[in-house]
Order: C-alpha cells, then sequence, then structure tokens
C-alpha cells in the first residue's frame, strides 16, 4: 500500500499542474483513450493481489506470476496509448518497476528508519541475492514514510506530461474554425 499514496499525491499534483496552469481537464477524458479495460484490469488485480500475504517459505511463483499478468494488462495499455504525450515515459517506467519485479519475484524495498513495512506479493523486504536494486524501491521518502523506485519517478514524470498536454486545446484548434468561419462568411 505504501506506493498507492504516492501515485494519488502524483495524480493531485498532476491534475493540479494542468489546472493551475488554466487547462482543461476534460480535454483529458477526450484523448481517444483505447483498450481502457486492459488498466482495468491490471489495476483491479493489483488490488485483489494487496490482500493476499507471502509468508516465508510460501511458494511465491503463483502469485508473483498473476501480479507480473497485471503488468501486461497495464503495458498493454500504455503501448495501446503511445500516440498519447507523455504514455511513452509512463509505459518504462512501469517496465522499470515490471522488470526488477519479475527478477526478483517481488519489489525489493528499504524501509525508512523507524518504519516496519509488511511483505505482499508486489514488495518484500530488500535481500543480499536481489538483482537490479538500483532500480527498486530504494528512494526513501520519510515525510511520506515510504520507499519508492527510479521508475516510480519516471511513471510520475510521465504522468504531470500527459495531464498539462492532454488538458491543452489541440493545436490550430482555434484557427480552424476561424478559419472556416472566415470562409463560411466570405
Amino acid at each position: 500500500m505504501s506506493d498507492v499514496v504516492f501515485t494519488v499525491l502524483t495524480l493531485v499534483l498532476a491534475l493540479g499542474v494542468a489546472l493551475a496552469t488554466r487547462g482543461d481537464l476534460g480535454r483529458i477524458t477526450e484523448l481517444g483513450w483505447r483498450r481502457p479495460w486492459l488498466l482495468a484490469a491490471g489495476v483491479l488485480i493489483q488490488a485483489g493481489l494487496e490482500f493476499v500475504r507471502v509468508g516465508a517459505g510460501q511458494d511465491a511463483y503463483g502469485p508473483a506470476a498473476v501480479l507480473l499478468v497485471s503488468y501486461v494488462c497495464i503495458l498493454g495499455f500504455c503501448a495501446s496509448n503511445l500516440r498519447i504525450t507523455g504514455m511513452g515515459v509512463i509505459l518504462i517506467g512501469i517496465a522499470l518497476n515490471a522488470t526488477v519485479i519479475a527478477l526478483n519475484l517481488g519489489m525489493p524495498y528499504r524501509a525508512p528508519a523507524g518504519r516496519e513495512m509488511p511483505a505482499s506479493v508486489k514488495h518484500r523486504p530488500e535481500r543480499t541475492d536481489d538483482v537490479l536494486t538500483i532500480i527498486s524501491d530504494r528512494i526513501v521518502l520519510p515525510p511520506l514514510r515510504t520507499s519508492i523506485s527510479f521508475g516510480d519517478l519516471i511513471i510520475a514524470v510521465g504522468l504531470i506530461d500527459l495531464c498539462y498536454r492532454g488538458s491543452r486545446r489541440a493545436p490550430g484548434a482555434g484557427q480552424a474554425r476561424s478559419s472556416a468561419a472566415s470562409t463560411l462568411t466570405s
């Protein structure tokens, strides 16, 4: 659940940037999203996995495989929408996180000082045999009492870019209407 707080704050920041720069949030819904069911499936699978606990000595392959299916769904959604500005950046961040999770059967994390974070299907304490820990949940955010990954930061940048640019009027949209109107009145 630790990444949920960061994700919610990122979304609030992304939408806030769009509003503060006089963007229209309605435009984001009009971007022509493709395969939204893939995003919904991936998010629902991950939400369901938050209730599954994997203890020491338990087989982690099954739950990890289900988690990776969720990432395939989310990556499929991102790939289907690459024409939307910012989605390529988001795809890279998600792919980095999925790679670390696949290689380690979960996202290794470093807990903030004084905070004990439970292990789940998605997150678990860092071990000495983990690989690619440089891009795992190692960036400790003491104010949020959580750890995030480099991939999470990349996703945040992509979301902010997507919301900012997606909330803008289509390039030349105002000019096209003016030109069409002047042509009709001539």
